[in-house]
C-alpha cells in the first residue's frame, strides 16, 4: 500500500477535518517485518462552532482496522493537553519522521515540540517501559517475549537520548535476547539522565495559546465558508 492509498483510506474514515497523518509502532523504529502493520496517528479538529453550541469535544474516535492499517485518531485539543504533560505517545505521533500528511498548522506544532523539548517526558517515558517490560512476562508463554523487551528497551533509549541532547532519534533496538540486568541497568540510566538533564519544563502558556489561535481561526474560516 502506497503512501496515497494510506491517506486517502484515513481521510474517508475521518468525519472532522484532518491536520496530520504520521505513521508510529515498528515502521517508525525501521524494525518492522515483512508482516507489520502501519500503525498511524491522525490528528483532527472539532469545529470550533460546535464547541460554542455546546457539543461535547470527542478526545478520540475509535481506533480503526483497516486491511493492513491500524488507525489512531485523536482531536487536537486532547493532544495538546497531553503535549503539556509530555505524553510520549504524543510526541512520537507529532514528531514521527513517517509523515504522510500534513497542515501549515501542524507543521508549526511539530516545529515547536522538536525545538522545545521536556524534562516532563520521562515520567510518561518511564510508564511506558515497564508496562511494555511487564507485558513480556504476562504474555511470554503465548508469544514471542522479546518483542516486548525490545519495545521496552528502544523506549528507554528514545527517552535517554532525548533528555541528554533534546533530540528525537527513532533508531532500531536490536537483540537476540535481553536480560532483567539489562533492563534495570538501562532504567537506572533514564534516571540519571532526568536528574543531569538540561532540558527545562516546558510551559503550558505557549501550548494553550496556540490552540486558542487555532479555534479561533477555524471558526472564522469555516463562516466565510457559507
Amino acid at each position: 500500500m502506497n503512501v496515497d492509498e494510506i491517506v486517502k483510506i484515513a481521510q474517508d474514515n475521518c468525519a472532522f477535518e484532518i491536520l496530520s497523518i504520521t505513521e508510529v509502532g515498528s515502521r517508525m523504529w525501521n524494525m518492522e517485518s515483512i508482516s507489520s502493520d502501519h500503525d498511524l496517528f491522525v490528528t483532527f479538529i472539532y469545529p470550533t462552532a460546535n464547541i460554542l453550541r455546546g457539543l461535547n469535544v470527542p478526545k478520540s474516535m475509535l481506533q480503526l482496522k483497516i486491511e493492513d492499517l491500524d488507525i489512531q485518531r485523536m482531536e487536537i485539543g486532547h493532544l495538546i493537553g497531553l503535549l503539556i504533560k509530555g505524553n510520549i505517545n504524543t510526541v512520537w505521533g507529532v514528531t514521527s519522521p513517517l509523515l504522510y500528511y500534513t497542515s501549515d498548522l501542524f507543521d508549526n506544532l511539530r516545529e515547536y515540540v522538536l525545538t522545545h523539548p521536556t524534562r516532563d517526558l520521562v515520567h510518561s517515558a518511564e510508564g511506558m517501559a515497564k508496562s511494555q517490560w511487564m507485558d513480556s512476562i504476562k504474555r511470554k508463554d503465548t508469544r514471542d517475549s522479546l518483542k516486548s523487551k525490545l519495545t521496552a528497551m528502544r523506549t528507554l533509549e528514545f527517552a535517554i537520548t532525548y533528555l541528554a541532547t533534546g533530540s528525537c532519534e527513532f533508531n532500531p533496538y536490536n537483540a537476540n535476547e535481553i536480560s532483567d540486568l539489562e533492563y534495570y541497568a538501562k532504567l537506572e540510566g533514564l534516571k540519571s539522565a532526568h536528574l543531569t538533564s538540561n532540558l527545562d519544563y516546558v510551559p503550558q502558556s505557549h501550548y494553550q495559546e496556540w490552540l486558542l489561535n487555532l479555534r479561533i481561526n477555524n471558526y472564522f474560516l469555516n463562516e466565510l465558508k457559507k
